[in-house]
């Protein structure tokens, strides 16, 4: 794991490795997680009161139970009665909706900026660790934002009509405010500062070139002569992309298709369409409106795919919910259980706990069969894990011979070495080398007459 450039800490000696690493103090970060925690939980209560202006100013919240006069706003409400501005059958509907998706968008983007003080203070030392804590603020504030008033509506009012009307208008108005946001605003804001920066420099350019008119060639101009800016220029002075927005953006948008898919099967079809769109938006982008990024290969998503995981295995209940008690999907099945009232359906004495234990024991079936499924199912298909293995076979198998080769080339050297007789050995005795005054004595002795020539008997 990489360590943060900006981690900052104590040089202290590892019990591991016994060298000297920096170190910083965990009750320092979990005083940090408190405050991080107050802080989003006082940004979702802003959420929370930005939502129920919202439902009043669409006319979801009535005064009609006594469960919603709590979150009835009469000043508000009255803009969404019969006849007002924002009547439900009138043309003009689609503004609260509008209005609720551009506060949305601007209470994330202050999020976002808290989030990331929050996370720069809490010191993370990997980049991984602090990516995932990242993820963590950003994702549960911004879903919150986005999915809280379909829960509302779902789970508190039982209201599937108004559920499917309620995500239709959010996820369309959210996929085109995604499209002018990230391409054409920003590809016209780019141009327009171009633009300015290029006449900014023209009137100093005309000024030089009136004055070096006379010094200058009728060749050769004076635009000819200054350096003409490049791509890399160009492209350096795009903004920097960061693609944690479209994995943020991409699974808010998972969000919206499998929790709440038993209400709006048509989300499915609708998603293709509008990933088709986003495709061509993020193509757009890249290589338009943001900066080139660095190719960086990854293993997975990281800690998005935990959130996914865990979005499915949450969709598993809130689609038994649904089915079984904010909709009439589960009368249409089962009607035995349930008499109409006045208002809406109603379970038949004695009938409720049933329904309710078939429900459970639906969405208790359903997750057992999706862990098996992810247990049984390889991530990696068999034949695509054959040939990788059969790939590294072959490199170690090349390695090893080369090693192999290597070492054979070593030890023949070695033997040589050894074979090989001394120098000059049975030849003349070296050149420039005067012999001892013993190898004198001899050699003037060799063929003469010996010293004590009476011992011989002569």
């Amino acid at each position: 794991e990489s360590i943060r450039p900006e981690f900052q800490g104590v040089l202290e000696e590892s019990p591991v490795t016994g060298r000297m690493e920096r170190t910083y103090p965990h009750y320092k970060r979990v005083m940090w997680y408190g405050l991080s925690v107050l802080v989003t939980l006082a940004m979702l209560g802003v959420a929370f009161f930005v939502m129920m202006c919202s439902l009043n100013l669409q006319g979801y919240i009535k005064d009609g139970t006594e469960y919603e006069k709590a979150f009835y706003i009469p000043k508000i409400s009255k803009y969404a009665v019969a006849g007002a501005m924002f009547d439900q059958n009138g043309y003009l509907f689609i503004i609260p909706t509008i209005v609720h998706v551009v506060v949305i968008m601007q209470l994330n983007q202050l999020y976002r900026r808290i989030a990331e003080w929050l996370t720069d203070n809490e010191n993370h030392r990997t980049e991984y660790s602090y990516e995932c804590a990242l993820v963590l603020k950003r994702f549960f504030f911004e879903a919150f934002d986005c999915y809280i008033a379909l829960f509302y509506i779902a789970f508190f009012q039982f209201d599937v009509v108004n559920l499917r009307t309620e995500l239709v208008s959010v996820y369309t108005t959210d996929s085109i405010r995604r499209l002018f946001c990230e391409s054409i605003l920003p590809l016209i804001l780019t141009n327009a500062n171009r633009v300015i920066a290029h006449k900014s420099l023209s009137s100093p350019l005309k000024t030089l070139k009136k004055a070096s008119e006379s010094s200058l060639t009728k060749k050769k101009s004076l635009q000819d002569l200054l350096p003409k800016p490049g791509d890399i220029e160009d492209e350096l002075e795009l903004e920097e992309y960061d693609e944690f927005d479209d994995y943020l953006e991409m699974v808010i948008q998972f969000g919206y298709v499998v929790l709440f898919c038993s209400a709006f099967p048509l989300a499915a079809f609708l998603s293709i369409f509008c990933n088709v769109i986003e495709m061509k938006s993020d193509l757009f982008k890249l290589i338009f409106v943001y900066r080139r990024p660095p190719a960086l290969r990854a293993p997975d998503t990281g800690p998005w795919e935990g959130v996914m995981y865990s979005m499915v295995i949450l969709s598993v209940l809130t689609n038994c919910l649904i089915f079984g008690f904010s909709s009439e999907q589960m009368m249409q099945w089962m009607p035995w259980m349930f008499k109409r009232g006045e208002l809406d359906q109603e379970f038949v004495s004695g009938w409720g706990r049933v329904a309710v234990a078939i429900c459970f024991g639906i969405e208790h079936i359903l997750i057992i069969a999706g862990v098996i499924i992810l247990s049984m199912v390889p991530a990696m298909p068999t034949m695509v894990r054959n040939k990788l293995k059969k790939m590294q076979y072959k490199k170690d198998a090349v390695a090893l011979k080369l090693r192999h080769e290597e070492r054979k080339k070593q030890h023949q050297k070695r033997l040589k070495n050894k074979q090989a007789p001394p120098e000059n050995a049975g030849g003349s005795p070296p050149k420039n080398i005067t012999p001892g005054k013993g190898v004198m004595k001899r050699r003037k002795n060799k063929g003469g007459t010996p010293k004590n020539i009476s011992a011989l008997g002569f």
